[in-house]
């Protein structure tokens, strides 16, 4: 864990810092950096005050199951996204962000529960445009009029469309 370099935001200097471990923990040890600074890792999407990384103010706990023995391990929350080991297998883990898993499964719900609108869009699609089709077909070799089925097709381009932006994320995030 010496190795990390820690990105540190200092309360009353502008501009983050970057300190070794070793460093960082020296520099709290003397007093010089104050429990209140915020620090981060680069693999992680998230600040934590300092004291709660060297164990000085409280910090939630995390258990997650170990993917070879099913063993529950336990960790800090400020952990997520770091390598731990696992006490029962010696496993090597990572330990897991619930809330990107929690935004991952509302993301493959939505997925899910799109999938059969996108057909019936493609579907829709296909019918309109052969309809119209047939119809010309008919009327050329018939001499008469033919239909446009422009209404079924639109409204099938619609559903597809709207199923597009929601897996491509562009969406609003309130519908």
């Amino acid at each position: 864990m010496s190795s990390l370099t820690y990105t540190v935001r200092i309360p009353g200097q502008q501009a983050p810092a970057q300190m070794e471990f070793a460093r960082l923990k020296n520099a709290y040890a003397d007093g010089n950096i104050p429990g209140t600074a915020m620090v981060t890792l680069e693999h992680q999407d998230f600040w934590y005050p300092l004291g709660e990384l060297m164990g000085d103010a409280p910090t939630k706990p995390l258990l997650f199951p170990c993917g070879a023995c099913k063993q529950m391990v336990k960790s800090r929350w400020i952990d997520r996204g770091n390598p731990v080991k696992c006490p029962k297998c010696n496993g090597a883990l990572t330990v897991p962000n619930p809330d990107a898993t929690k935004a991952q499964i509302v993301v493959d719900q939505k997925q899910s529960r799109a999938t059969p609108f996108v057909w019936l869009g493609v579907l829709m699609i296909v019918v309109g445009i052969a309809t119209t089709a047939f119809s010309y077909f008919q009327a050329r070799s018939e001499g008469g009029a033919y239909g446009i089925w422009y209404g079924v097709v639109l409204a099938g381009l619609a559903l597809v469309m709207d199923h597009w932006f929601d897996f491509r994320g562009k969406r609003r995030k309130g519908k």
